[in-house]
This record gives structure tokens, C-alpha cells and sequence, in this order.
């Protein structure tokens, strides 16, 4: 299933070499950005690619909610802080087709669930922002 839809906002940063995207999505009619949804954008890329991260900075023992808990926390990092932010673009059209999902049980950085996938940005041109994350490429 591929959603498309139109966030007030969306994060694009780079880690490790590579180029992804954060935005939110709502699920209820409250419209508070629930559904926090994080994508590779460079379709070469796989969308695991940010689980293979996260287990490989997370301890040993973590499980699938740490490792979801730490991809939230480097796109809400890039969009808070600014770590690795490339553009945070206003009113933009994407389509997200998603690979995984993780139901937090709670609130957790104002999100109950995370996704990923690959996210699509309408108009964004990419090879300056994967050029840009290469020449950047830090291994932990």
C-alpha cells in the first residue's frame, strides 16, 4: 500500500552516507502527527537499511522497540537540532510506500507508531542531497 499525502513539514537529513526523510501523519481526526514516518529517499536504497542501523548502535541485548525508538530519535534530532538536517521543506506533497511498522504502546517523542519505508518527495532533487551525505559519510 502507498499512501500519498501533504505535511505541513518534512525533515530531509543524512546519517551514515545516506539520505532520509521524517515527516508525520495522522490516523484520528485530532490531526496531531501520531504516525511518525521516517523513509529512505534514494530508491537504490532499502528501506531495512535504517534497522540494520539501529541494531548495529544499539546494545546488543535492545530489542525491536529500542531500535525503533532510536530511528525517531535521529530524524526528531535532525529536525529539532538541526544533526545532518540537508532541508526542511513546508506544505510538500510525498508518497510513502512502507516497509515496517512499530506500535509503541505509548507516547513516545508524540508519536504511537513509527514507520518506514521509502518516501517519495514531489519536486526534490536528489543527487545534490546524496553527494552532499557521501561526502559527509561518518562510520560509528
Amino acid at each position: 500500500m502507498t499512501a500519498t499525502a501533504t505535511s505541513d513539514r518534512v525533515t530531509v537529513f543524512h546519517m551514515f552516507g545516506e539520505v532520509f526523510a521524517y515527516t508525520t501523519q495522522s490516523e484520528s481526526p485530532l490531526t496531531i502527527g501520531e504516525v511518525g514516518i521516517v523513509g529512505v529517499l534514494d530508491p537504490s536504497t532499502s528501506p531495512r537499511l535504517m534497522w540494520r542501523l539501529a541494531e548495529a548502535h544499539c546494545r546488543e541485548r535492545d530489542q525491536t522497540g529500542d531500535h525503533a525508538r532510536w530511528i525517531l530519535n535521529q530524524a526528531t534530532r535532525a529536525r529539532v537540532v538541526g544533526s545532518g538536517r540537508l532541508d526542511d521543506l513546508r506544505q510538500s506533497e510525498w508518497k510513502f510506500s512502507p516497509d515496517k511498522g512499530y506500535r509503541f504502546g505509548h507516547l513516545y517523542s508524540n508519536h504511537e507508531t513509527l514507520r518506514t519505508g521509502f518516501l517519495e518527495v514531489a519536486g526534490l532533487d536528489l543527487a545534490p542531497l546524496i553527494e552532499c551525505a557521501r561526502a559527509q559519510r561518518h562510520h560509528g
